[in-house]
């Protein structure tokens, strides 16, 4: 296997490096070549060593000076600088007895940078680090180990390839698992928005007079708890808890109105007689017209005024409306809205019309009673 070696370029500037400055202004440069940079940090030691030592001895030798002049300090101030600049102590006048000593340690550094430099020319580096961390064992090394054998070798590969298949297939599940989390609370948020715009819906209803306030408690009843619902199964999700309680189907209110249904009524003239009757009353119908003539006379001097509407069991409901001629009792299966009290007016007056000439002799002759359509249709 061939080793590449630096080329001439670094190796070149590596060498630069033992002369002079040359170390620190490598240094500064932006290089990015490691054999440059580490024979610059080794002659930049080597500088800074010859520097420290130099002045040392120079500061040392001219105190020790009996008399110590303006004029030799000047110089030896130059000594010092040339020492932190090229490497050489000297000062133009400077005493050699002075210059002796620090010119030896100097050129004792200096050899060994001329020999990092004729390192750095030859291509290596002296890996001082390795040198003085060496570690040789004192007993043999363990053999290195053989590379398994083939079939080993294939039943390694094939059990991490089952455990990355285990990985994808739990990321997999993991992410159906989040897809399906995030799906179920959209259609969570939708419809509890939807159940707000049927209360409001049916606030608006209730307004105008299409449902009654019995009506209207009940859907509101049913709404609330669809919501409540709602809401605790949205919880859960949000908090990715398990989900105990699934919110129900959505109730009948949220496509359908809670409208009354006319299950009977009848037509009564003003002697009691029923003129006109549709559907099967529970009671018979002169009974109950007597009852109703009774609970109207008892309601009055009660109350003030004639019964309006009565609640009966299982939650029907029988309305009385009255014309100038007939009263008509209607019974339904829950509370009827004042709408369909108004049609159930608006009948009253139709048929007295329809009927006048009948209506005027009492009691009323059933045969000869014509009855208008019906104006709401049972079911």
């Amino acid at each position: 296997m061939s080793i590449s070696r630096p080329s001439w370029p670094s190796r070149l500037l590596a060498a630069t490096a033992y002369l002079g400055a040359g170390a620190l202004v490598i240094a500064i440069l932006p290089l990015e070549r490691p054999f440059v940079l580490r024979h610059a940090r080794v002659a930049l030691t080597l500088h800074l060593a010859r520097a420290v030592i130099t002045t040392t001895l120079l500061l040392l030798l001219a105190a020790a000076r009996a008399s110590f002049e303006l004029t030799l300090a000047m110089r030896v101030a130059i000594a010092v600088a040339c020492s932190l600049l090229a490497g050489v102590p000297w000062a133009p006048g400077l005493d050699r007895s002075l210059l002796l000593i620090p010119l030896l340690a100097a050129a004792a550094i200096w050899l060994l940078s001329l020999a990092g430099l004729a390192i750095a020319l030859s291509g290596h580096t002296a890996d001082i680090r390795g040198f003085l961390n060496a570690d040789w064992p004192e007993h043999t090394v363990a053999p290195v180990p053989q590379p398994a054998s083939e079939p080993t070798r294939g039943l390694d590969a094939r059990t991490l390839w089952e455990q990355r298949l285990a990985r994808m297939w739990e990321a997999a599940r993991v992410a159906m698992a989040e897809r399906q989390r995030r799906q179920r609370m959209t259609e969570l948020e939708a419809q509890i928005q939807a159940v707000h715009a049927r209360l409001a819906h049916l606030r608006q209803l209730l307004g105008l007079g299409e449902l009654s306030l019995g009506q209207f408690g009940e859907a509101e009843h049913a709404l609330l708890q669809y919501l409540t619902a709602l809401q605790r199964e949205l919880a859960a999700w949000t908090q990715r808890h398990p989900i105990t309680q699934p919110a129900p189907s959505p109730p009948a209110v949220m496509t359908t109105l809670p409208l009354a249904e006319l299950v009977m009524l009848t037509v009564i003239d003003l002697s009691g007689t029923p003129a006109f009757t549709w559907g099967h009353f529970p009671l018979d119908e002169a009974l109950t017209a007597g009852m109703m003539s009774a609970l109207d006379a008892l309601a009055e001097e009660m109350f003030g005024a004639p019964v309006q509407k009565t609640a009966l069991a299982e939650g029907a409901v029988v309305s009385v409306v009255r014309g100038e001629c007939t009263r008509l009792v209607a019974w339904f299966d829950g509370d009827p809205s004042p709408v369909q009290l108004r049609e159930l007016q608006r009948y009253v007056e139709e048929f007295e019309r329809a009927n006048a000439a009948v209506l005027a002799s009492l009691p009323v002759d059933p045969s000869r009673i014509v009855a208008p359509s019906l104006p709401l249709t049972p079911g």
